[in-house]
């Protein structure tokens, strides 16, 4: 009977004797007090290191081991642990989208193609590690000029017409007609003006040529089309006016020459002549859009634009003109005794680098210049060209008297 007492004792010194170690210096909230082998004391949390009473620091799993996840994964490290999840083109073989390094979870690649119309209509998809490509079947061409494409670029797969047209009328008006369909559902000015200059960007041929001046004709009136709710008219139409002029350079820079080349001299002029037509008609009417005084000046690599607005009081003041390489060009108005009629008048003067061959009435317009002596009896246009269109409302406001221009020989 006496003997119970004093195990009793025993055992209360016993657990004095393991406790005294976290009673004296408490753990850290990411640390336990725990016997381990024998020895109490306060042991980091998995996912931390340190003595458990000063520091329990977080381990960054992701940065101590190279590949943590395994391959075409990423690691992402959290507080006390850290996660894995598969690149972009890969999928977990668990179909979780979040695992942990050797729970048998590993990333393999996405068959994109699996989908029969990932790519589109007339399209052919090839799956790559992680990814995939798209190009278009025979008898089919990228919209953007591209060989290889993923649909989220806003590439689409269209009939070629080109290679079998050789520039016959029926042949042009269905491609006129095509391309217009997919154009017409496009009302906001800049991004159908964007919409041209993708199309018209590269490997262009004569029957692109020919179908992008007649959208660029009958979108004109488009173009100047402005909300009445817009309060910054002004902005937006110096923007589109950029955009315009940057479409139009690729019709007319000197890179497009040999295509130029492959339409005879009366088609080419007839056509180049509505492209001119069409971009003093265009600039005239996103001018108009203008609230207040302006003069402003975009340009490309052949081709440059000056814009004047002002309103009948400030016409005194105003003296439209264009200084371009040492060419130049001013118009003046008609004296008149008074300018007090309510109006405005839109000045555009555009600049064309280079087409001067194109305009010629040779067939071959890609003479050079000290070969033009040998053919006497071809014009041709050895300067820069530019035009100037004037719209004033009302329209006797702004009268012409006279153009004064200096144009420099091309050398």
């Amino acid at each position: 009977m006496k003997l119970l007492p004093l195990l009793v004792g025993f055992s209360t010194l016993l657990n004095c004797f393991y406790t005294q170690n976290c009673t004296k210096k408490p753990c850290l909230p990411n640390a336990k007090c725990e016997i381990r082998d024998g020895v109490e004391a306060c042991y980091c949390n998995m996912g931390y290191s340190g003595n458990g009473v000063t520091i329990c620091k977080d381990d960054n799993e992701c940065g101590n081991l190279t590949q943590s996840c395994g391959e075409n994964a990423n690691c992402t490290n959290t507080e006390g642990s850290y996660y894995c999840m598969c690149a972009p083109g890969f999928r977990s073989s668990s179909n979780q989208d979040k695992f942990i390094t050797n729970d048998g979870t590993i990333c393999i690649d996405i068959d994109e193609c699996s989908e029969s119309v990932v790519c589109g209509d007339h399209a052919v998809c090839e799956n790559v590690n992680g990814g995939y490509n798209c190009s278009c079947k025979e008898g089919y061409q990228t919209s953007t000029g591209k060989s290889h494409f993923t649909p989220n670029d806003g590439t689409y797969c269209q009939e070629n017409v080109n290679a079998n047209c050789h520039l016959d009328n029926a042949c042009i008006a269905a491609n006129i007609n095509k391309t217009l369909t997919k154009i017409r559902p496009i009302k906001e000015p800049m991004a159908l003006l964007q919409e041209v200059y993708r199309n018209t960007l590269t490997d262009l041929s004569p029957v692109d040529i020919i179908t992008y001046i007649e959208i660029l004709a009958e979108s004109s009136p488009l173009l100047a089309y402005m909300n009445n709710t817009i309060s910054a008219k002004d902005s937006l139409s110096n923007s589109t006016l950029t955009e315009f002029v940057k479409t139009l350079n690729n019709f007319v820079q000197k890179d497009t020459f040999t295509v130029w080349d492959k339409l005879s001299a009366n088609h080419r002029i007839t056509h180049l002549t509505k492209l001119m037509h069409t971009a003093e008609q265009a600039t005239l009417r996103i001018s108009q859009n203008l609230q207040k005084t302006t003069q402003f000046d975009t340009n490309s690599s052949d081709i440059a634009l000056k814009v004047f607005f002002f309103d009948s009081y400030h016409m005194k003041h105003i003296h439209p003109h264009m200084t371009m390489n040492g060419d130049y060009i001013k118009i003046f108005p008609k004296r008149k005794a008074a300018y007090d009629s309510d109006g405005n008048v839109a000045v555009a003067f555009l600049y064309y680098k280079s087409i001067g061959p194109l305009i010629s009435s040779s067939d071959n317009l890609l003479l050079e210049p000290q070969d033009y002596g040998n053919s006497e009896e071809e014009e041709r246009v050895i300067s820069s060209v530019i035009s100037v269109s004037i719209k004033s409302s009302p329209p006797t406001l702004y009268e012409l008297e006279k153009v004064t221009f200096t144009l420099s020989h091309i050398k």
